[in-house]
């Protein structure tokens, strides 16, 4: 049956305190049209009164019927009750009935609301007795009917509307239990919260209204995990039904009632939040502008009861706690407004401060943190608090200041709105500083000398900070304000502060400023040339007192233009001339020497003292030097050493420089490809300046030069020669592997292995050691002393067991050395050590120890073979034969050893050996001795009996050299291979003793 849009659920919101479950005229609308519209079977429902009469064809067509415009008045509750209610009875479908059964009932309330709302006389009857009468019955008639949930939803309504709430209640909590997925149960819910309320029972009115919330958020649940909450009506609308926000209100008064304060201001957030996004970059004063009527007074409301509620706990305190525990929101500034002014209006001063401070220092960006900064100095001065006004003010210029962390966070009208502020604090703190710093020390002056130390130490540090401080706001009063008036004063206090304090880097910086770069008309002359050379003072302590803190060479470049200035700016000056020498001297430190040599030369034609032309000769040659002029930098150390005593000091020195100059001339040399001048160079070094420390560097690059030009005998001589003269200088522990280089070159291995040995016996347990053994044992041989090398490999076999591969050739070498020597023993000893560690090697197992490992077991396999052999078979033959088995069995065992390790050659080689071994048993077993006294038949038959045992021998070999000659097809055909093939033609000689066969197959094969 198709269903009635009456029968769909429709939210009874509460338009007036006076009537909570009115229905609002457009719900009434609804109602009506789908009464007068609804078909009960699916088609159009019947008129309940006069039937039309039939109109035919002619009566159509003939008659003049008046068209006339009239408004059909819609007919009245009453009416159409009181029509369905004889429908009812008339009707005999019980479907019918039912389906009119439910119109009456909702016919009822209707009817009843009407009356209540036009005041008509009931008599003693309730407005809604008749629908409570009408749902119960539908109820009991049908109690499993679909749709039930509109019935107890109507009942409850009813129950409400006469003023029984109890039974409202109850029709509710069945209604909740029975449909608990019912389109409007939120509102179930909240009437259910109302009741609990009304009633001071808080605990279960704040759960009925939690549950609402809580059923709005999961509609809303991707709004809410995408962090964009309400931010309009039409929003809300779409969203949030009318019962959350009020919800949220009434569960924070419920959680208020029951002192629960922390989770009553998580409730008032609650609703703050439908209307509030999460950005701190939202206008929230604006916001609330922005909201209806009754929306503005509920989120003020709540705003004052949190500011309220906050100031119970610990203030600002409390508000951190609240939002770092739900996460920020743009209605945070509201909040910390309303306790700020709420502390304010009590005359709590401090704690009104503490508010707005708090809030400028949790979101130091947002819009309202310089408006609340300043709120909170404000507090401070109205509370009469003037020592924490000035720290307030330096918070302030420290927060929203040009160098402040958050200057560059605001826009340029932000920006003017703080800098007025910024002016007058900036003044008041520089003033304020410089002042006291300036009492402090006159003060100081005025002290006796027997003050105390500790009292004057104390007052020196407080001086020195006081300085600091004041130029602290200076110079940020300069930077932030560079137009101003006060800007030629302002720098130069500056400076004074700073050279004061004793920070001659920003006083140079401002003294420079003042005598050079300010406009002209602003500063007084007399004090530009005194801060000019002031710079130049406080260079020179900046670079005896600081060197520790600053990179010295930037400086002294600053220092010598500072110089260059004065001398160009103020020529008359008492100074000029001790400030050029000092330009000289800056000049080559900041390697300008082209600038430098002019500038000495200058002052040698001057004809200074001695002092000043050794001086100037000295930057003359260090600058050639540093330009790579080398010969006329040789020229002026040489002229150097004769203006000076070698009892000088700076005799040492100047050898040393002129020994160098002529180094640099031979690395000159080296880099244009002429090693061999350099060479000469170089041992004119060793000539001109035997003693000093650049010869023995000429002499080892010397030799090193010799060693590329493949001068191998001079090299070695010069190599010994330092190695003797200088024995503990560093550059000799170096010698050794030149040495080895020159004896390698020329092919002089016992030399080079020696030199080797004592790399070795100098570090036997560094890496380089243990190389330097491994080589020697090879150089060792390669020079024929076979004897140090086996040695020397022998030590390196025990010694050094890593790197693996290397240790696996050491054992090798061992083996082959005794393999030499014909000491079987002791190779097999080598043998077996190459076989245990390929086994133990894990991961670091390699070919090669494998294939070593392989070659090894075949030596053991073969000599397991060779005892195999020499057991004779001989009467009794059950016991000789038990000899030849055992012996059998530890030969194949062996052989499987080696077949194991995968190794192709000695796979062959082992298949090779068990066949030979099979064949070998079959052939001793026809050849064993014959029982004494055997009569012909008796002979004959003992032969036939060792053919039946030698048989099976003799077809395990055939088919083990089948095996191992089947190899070829696959292209392996080394010696064992043929060697089977061999063994074939002889135990099958009509299949494999034929040479064409074999030499075409073996074209085939490949």
């Amino acid at each position: 049956m198709t269903k009635c849009p009456m029968h769909s659920q429709k939210s009874l919101r509460s338009d007036s305190p006076k009537n909570k479950w009115t229905r609002s005229a457009v719900f009434l609308a609804v109602s009506l049209m789908g009464i007068q519209g609804c078909s009960l079977t699916g088609k159009s429902e019947p008129e309940p009164t006069k039937p039309l009469k039939k109109k035919t064809i002619g009566s159509i067509a003939f008659n003049q019927v008046a068209i006339e415009k009239s408004e059909l008045e819609a007919p009245s509750l009453r009416s159409l009750r009181n029509d369905y209610a004889a429908l009812q009875e008339s009707a005999g479908d019980p479907q019918t009935r039912e389906s009119l059964s439910y119109r009456l009932a909702d016919l009822e309330v209707l009817l009843g609301e009407q009356q209540q709302e036009l005041g008509t006389d009931i008599g003693s009857d309730s407005y809604y007795s008749q629908a409570i009468q009408a749902y119960q019955q539908v109820l009991s008639d049908y109690p499993d009917k679909e749709g039930n949930d509109h019935v107890l939803y109507q009942l409850a309504k009813a129950y409400e509307l006469q003023g029984e709430p109890e039974k409202s209640f109850e029709v509710l909590e069945r209604l909740i239990q029975r449909y608990p997925n019912f389109q409007h149960v939120n509102e179930a819910y909240f009437r259910q919260g109302e009741f609990h309320y009304n009633r001071k029972e808080y605990t279960k009115a704040a759960a009925a209204y939690s549950q609402v919330l809580t059923l709005e958020e999961q509609l809303n649940q991707p709004l809410l995990e995408s962090g964009e909450l309400l931010v309009d009506d039409q929003q809300q609308t779409e969203t949030y039904t009318a019962y959350a926000p009020i919800s949220a209100y009434m569960l924070g008064w419920s959680l208020f009632k029951l002192d629960s304060l922390p989770a009553s201001l998580v409730a008032f957030s609650r609703l703050l939040d439908l209307h509030f996004t999460t950005s701190q970059s939202v206008n929230a004063e604006a916001r609330l502008e922005e909201l209806t009527q009754g929306q503005l007074r509920l989120n003020k409301d709540a705003v004052r009861i949190m500011g309220l509620l906050f100031s119970y706990l610990d203030g600002a305190d409390a508000i951190a706690r609240h939002f770092d525990e739900i996460g920020p929101r743009g209605y945070e500034s509201l909040i910390y407004q309303e306790l700020g002014q709420l502390q304010l209006n009590n005359d709590r001063y401090r704690d009104s401060a503490a508010v707005y401070l708090a809030f400028a220092e949790r979101h130091p960006t947002h819009h309202k943190a310089p408006e609340y900064y300043v709120r909170h100095i404000d507090a401070y001065i109205l509370g009469d608090f003037p020592s924490l006004v000035l720290p307030a003010k330096q918070g302030f210029i420290e927060a929203y200041g040009i160098t402040g962390e958050y200057w560059n966070a605001f826009s340029d009208s932000k920006k003017e709105l703080i800098t007025p502020y910024l002016d007058d604090y900036l003044q008041e703190l520089a003033q304020y500083e410089h002042s006291r710093a300036q009492l402090i020390a006159k003060a100081l002056l005025e002290q006796e000398d027997d003050a105390e130390e500790d009292s004057r130490q104390k007052q020196q540090e407080q001086k020195q900070i006081a300085y600091q401080n004041a130029a602290r706001w200076y110079r940020e009063y300069i930077e932030t304000f560079p137009m101003s008036e006060n800007m030629a004063v302002m720098t130069f206090n500056l400076a004074e502060s700073l050279f004061e304090a004793g920070q001659m880097q920003e006083a140079i910086g401002a003294y420079e400023a003042y005598a050079y770069e300010l406009n002209r008309e602003l500063i007084e002359p007399e004090k530009a040339s005194e801060a000019g050379y002031a710079a130049i003072l406080a260079y020179r302590q900046l670079l005896e007192s600081s060197s520790q803190e600053v990179d010295q060479q930037y400086w002294r470049e600053k220092q010598m233009q500072s110089q260059m200035a004065f001398v160009d700016n103020f020529a008359d000056n008492e100074h000029t001339q001790s400030v050029s020498h000092l330009l000289t001297q800056e000049l080559f430190n900041a390697k300008r020497y082209e600038e430098a040599i002019v500038r000495a030369k200058q002052l040698l034609s001057f004809g200074p003292e001695q002092d000043i032309q050794i001086s100037s000769h000295l930057v003359v040659a260090h600058s050639a030097f540093a330009l790579q002029q080398f010969a006329s930098a040789e020229s002026e150390y040489r002229l150097l050493r004769e203006l000076i005593t070698p009892e000088d000091n700076r005799y040492v020195a100047m050898t040393d420089r002129l020994a160098a100059s002529i180094y640099q001339q031979a690395q000159v040399a080296v880099e244009a490809g002429d090693k061999l001048t350099a060479v000469n160079e170089l041992l004119r070094v060793i000539a001109a300046t035997p003693n000093s420390d650049i010869r023995l560097t000429s002499q080892y690059d010397a030799a090193t030069y010799l060693l590329e030009l493949e001068e191998w005998q001079q090299a070695t001589d010069l190599l010994e020669d330092f190695r003797k003269r200088f024995p503990s200088h560093e550059l000799s522990d170096g010698i050794e592997d030149k040495l080895i280089l020159a004896y390698q070159a020329n092919e002089q291995w016992l030399l080079a292995a020696t030199e080797l040995e004592k790399v070795w016996i100098k570090s036997p347990n560094t890496d380089d050691g243990r190389q330097a053994l491994y080589v020697a044992a090879d150089y060792f041989y390669k020079a024929g002393e076979t004897e140090k090398s086996r040695l020397s490999y022998r030590k390196y076999a025990h010694e050094y067991p890593q790197p693996f591969n290397e240790a696996t050739e050491a054992r090798f070498k061992m083996s082959e050395f005794y393999l030499a020597s014909g000491e079987d023993a002791k190779r097999r000893y080598w043998l077996k050590k190459l076989m245990s560690a390929d086994k133990e090697a894990g991961e670091n197992r390699t070919d090669r120890s494998r294939y070593l490992a392989a070659m090894s077991s075949l030596v053991f396999a073969t000599d397991q073979r060779v005892n195999f052999s020499k057991i004779k078979l001989g009467l009794p033959l059950k016991n000789s034969l038990a000899k030849k088995r055992k012996a059998l069995d530890k030969t194949l065992k062996a052989y499987d050893l080696t077949m194991s390790y995968r190794v192709s050659e000695f796979t062959t080689a082992a298949n090779f050996g068990i066949g030979e071994i099979y064949r070998q048993l079959a052939n001793d077993l026809m050849n064993s001795d014959r029982p004494a006294k055997l009569s012909a038949l008796e002979l004959e038959q003992y032969d036939i009996l060792l053919e039946e045992q030698a048989y099976p021998f003799e077809e395990k070999a055939i088919e083990i050299h089948q095996q191992n000659a089947l190899r070829s097809q696959s292209g392996t055909y080394d010696r064992w291979v043929k060697d089977s093939f061999a063994s074939l033609s002889q135990l099958v000689p009509g299949r494999y003793n034929k040479q064409e066969t074999v030499e075409e197959a073996s074209y085939e094969i490949y």
